[in-house]
């Protein structure tokens, strides 16, 4: 059976300060469907282990679910932004600590998004600046211990739940068929 999709057209436009592509495609069967989809690009995610083995977590407003959740650090990139750079980058912007960055690898937002999450691993933070937000951000930096990240990550109250659980796997922290065991 032909699963693929022929892509006929495709073009951008904006709904407030989000982008999106309005694609046109011919579906096995022979049916066109135009699909909206979000252009959101690149990002990075950093899950950020302190010396003393705690995770650096970030506190904001969300507009989406219109709370404050607690995240682990991360943001869209440029387009020609090399991602490890960025990580470093978005790291220190957003909590002030330096750490020694590994990549773990990319995953995909959505089935309706173009977004690849680049995931790392920053290891041995610790605190070297002042917090660099811009003037729309409002971030809190809270330290949580690894069992508590995990309650909060198995609770599904934040945004890069994917980045939390490949890098406990990546570190060998907490596999998927140990649920029970930690």
């Amino acid at each position: 059976m032909d699963l693929e999709w022929k892509k006929l057209d495709e073009h951008s436009y904006k709904a407030g300060y989000k982008r999106f592509l309005k694609k046109a495609f011919s579906l096995p069967n022979g049916e066109h469907r135009d699909i909206d989809i979000k252009d959101e690009g690149k990002t990075v995610c950093i899950f950020a282990m302190t010396t003393t083995g705690s995770i650096l977590m970030t506190r904001q407003y969300r507009p989406g679910p219109e709370k404050i959740l607690t995240e682990l650090p991360g943001d869209y990139i440029g387009f020609d932004e090399v991602p490890i750079v960025a990580a470093r980058t978005k790291l220190v912007e957003e909590t002030g600590y330096e750490g020694d960055l590994e990549f773990i690898c990319t995953s995909l937002d959505g089935a309706y998004s173009n977004m690849v999450r680049h995931n790392f691993v920053a290891k041995n933070c610790v605190k070297k600046n002042a917090l660099h937000l811009d003037h729309v951000k409002f971030v809190e930096v809270v330290e949580m211990s690894l069992k508590n990240f995990i309650q909060h990550l198995r609770a599904g109250q934040l945004t890069n739940l994917d980045t939390g659980y490949l890098a406990l796997d990546y570190l060998g922290i907490f596999h998927f068929n140990e649920r029970k065991k930690e």
